[in-house]
């Protein structure tokens, strides 16, 4: 057999290419490598005023070509780097400050306003009780809302304050409002506020357990239903004050403070007893007598005239000797819009007077006093006609309940109709 032929000899590898000679060192290079994403020199996107970057981990957002040039970076840090000048720093200090103090406002941590007008609010929510203790509801509400813009809820005075006018409100059947403070009160950082809150809206959820509707006409006859055998026996114990010998001691100290003037004067009116202290009467009034108009009387002629008219009753009349003499409850006076007056007072052998006629109320020549100006024109006792009287008194102090004239020789306390209700359905429970 013939030999078999040889393999051919296999080629010769192709000769590598020569390296791409380098870029010059004044040219920028035309692209990166595809790892970091492509990139075009910057005269290739003058015009553009964005681009989308095409790597996934950079990002599928359009962003501006120039991000330094677009949000304001460019600074250099370090030195000899940017320096940020003293006005810029306290644009800023102050811009800062401003957004932590509505923070905190929001918060109920911003005191800065409260210890401010720590006795405004005070004086404030002392008047209130005062109000609610006589059943005027409304200016216990006119009275805190005066001051809540200065409250917080997570201190105990703000958040009495507040938790005070949720139940003024609550009471007045404003109870969607009320519910709204009870809320916020619940997160406050005050211990009692936010147990009295929880103990509130508790005291709404148990009345809807228990189907007693408490908003209608008969919501005494709805609580009634939650009276037994042992809660009404209970009410039949006798109980006694402790504090009577402290009231009507000699060497309790006189009466120092516009609220404590207002409590015993109002206190005396509507019960018609001095409580023992008839020298504290003489002494409210003394101290009444030592105050700024304006802090007795709210506004000139004009704005306080709303606040005198209407029907007031006669509670006590202190003569020169200072002792208080109370009138009996037919004793009235009405004050109409169109300055006219009636006015029932007691005469001789206790028969009522009833006086008509005009008046005009108007500030004295130095400004420092209220005056009511009386034009009597008719006065009968009875079928008995006597002689009109006319005068002129002065307002010594005026608010929603109570008003004090006073002349040389006697001073007046009138109250609202509506103290003497609260007071006798008070008395009836």
């Amino acid at each position: 057999r013939p030999p078999a032929s040889e393999p051919p000899p296999p080629a010769p590898p192709p000769p590598a290419p020569s390296p791409p000679s380098p870029p010059p060192l004044d040219a920028p290079p035309g692209r990166t490598s595809g790892i970091g994403g492509a990139w075009t020199p910057e005269a290739a996107k003058e015009g553009e005023s964005g681009y989308k970057p095409k790597v996934g981990t950079w990002g599928v957002f359009e962003r501006p070509a120039d991000i330094s040039k677009a949000y304001g970076g460019g600074k250099r840090v370090g030195l000899g780097g940017y320096q940020e000048d003293e006005e810029t720093r306290a644009k800023k200090r102050a811009e800062t400050e401003e957004l932590l103090r509505q923070y905190r406002r929001s918060r109920g941590m911003d005191l800065t306003l409260e210890l401010e007008h720590a006795d405004e609010i005070a004086a404030a929510q002392e008047e209130a009780r005062q109000l609610m203790r006589f059943g005027d509801r409304r200016g216990a509400i006119s009275q805190l809302e005066a001051v809540t813009e200065w409250c917080t809820s997570n201190t105990p005075l703000g958040g009495s304050t507040l938790l005070e006018l949720a139940i003024a409100l609550d009471a007045d059947g404003r109870r969607d409002e009320a519910r709204k403070l009870f809320v916020k009160l619940q997160s406050s950082e005050d211990k009692n506020t936010r147990k009295v809150a929880q103990q509130m809206l508790f005291q709404e959820e148990a009345a809807e357990f228990l189907k007693v509707d408490a908003s209608g006409a008969g919501s005494e006859a709805e609580y009634a239903k939650l009276a037994t055998p042992t809660l009404m026996a209970a009410r039949q114990f006798r109980t006694y004050s402790t504090t009577d010998g402290f009231l009507t001691s000699a060497r309790r100290p006189p009466v120092e403070s516009i609220s404590e003037a207002r409590m015993v004067l109002r206190t005396a009116a509507v019960r018609r007893d001095a409580g023992g202290t008839p020298e504290r009467v003489g002494q409210s009034l003394e101290f009444l007598r030592t105050l700024r108009r304006e802090e007795c009387v709210r506004g000139r002629a004009a704005e306080a005239l709303p606040s005198l008219r209407g029907e007031w009753l006669l509670g006590l009349t202190v003569g020169g000797d200072g002792k208080p003499s109370f009138a009996p409850l037919q004793a009235q006076m009405t004050l109409a819009a169109d300055e006219r007056f009636e006015r029932r007072l007691p005469a001789l052998l206790g028969a009522l007077a009833t006086t008509v006629g005009g008046y005009e109320v108007r500030d004295s020549s130095d400004g420092a006093k209220l005056i009511v100006e009386w034009r009597g024109s008719e006065c009968r006792a009875g079928p008995l006609p006597l002689p009109a009287e006319s005068g002129t008194d002065g307002v010594l102090y005026l608010d929603s309940l109570m008003l004090v004239l006073q002349r040389p020789e006697r001073a007046q306390v009138w109250v609202r109709p509506t103290m003497r209700d609260a007071a006798d359905a008070t008395a009836s429970q």
